[in-house]
Formats: C-alpha cells, sequence, structure tokens
C-alpha cells in the first residue's frame, strides 16, 4: 500500500494534504475568488488559479512539468460537472 491510499478515520493521506493546502488557497482567496479554478502542486502545495481549465491546466504545466496536482475550485467543489 503507498502512502497515497493509507485511510485514517476514513480518510486517505491524498485526502488530509488536499484538504491541508486547499485550506491555505481559501485563506487567502475566500470568498471573493470562490468559483475560479485552482490547480495545487501536490509536492510543495503552490498553486495557480484561473477562470477556466484549459487555462490552469496550462498555467499549472508551464510552471510544474510533470508534477502531481490536485485541481478543483477555490471553495473546494469540482472543477467541471458532467
Amino acid at each position: 500500500m503507498n502512502s497515497w491510499s493509507r485511510v485514517v478515520d476514513g480518510r486517505t493521506d491524498y485526502d488530509r494534504k488536499v484538504q491541508r493546502f486547499l485550506a491555505k488557497v481559501q485563506e487567502v482567496h475566500m470568498p471573493d475568488k470562490a468559483k475560479m479554478i485552482v490547480a495545487v502542486n501536490m509536492e510543495t502545495g503552490e498553486y495557480v488559479l484561473g477562470e477556466d481549465l484549459p487555462a490552469v491546466y496550462k498555467a499549472f504545466a508551464e510552471r510544474w512539468p510533470d508534477t502531481f496536482y490536485h485541481i478543483c475550485r477555490v471553495d473546494g467543489s469540482p472543477s467541471m460537472r458532467m
């Protein structure tokens, strides 16, 4: 089992890391930018914001190529709905 899948109290290490990084983003950008999209670098906690997915993907890839990320809206909701 890798460190991303270890479950404690019903949450994985990944879930806890996302929540910790997202809380820092929200401290700075809520409520004014709640609906903007954020991509968080899961290694460092750094992030990029944008109005739409293509812009956020591009900005993230230019800054951190080949780096694992989490993407959602600043308020924590999904970045897109099907």
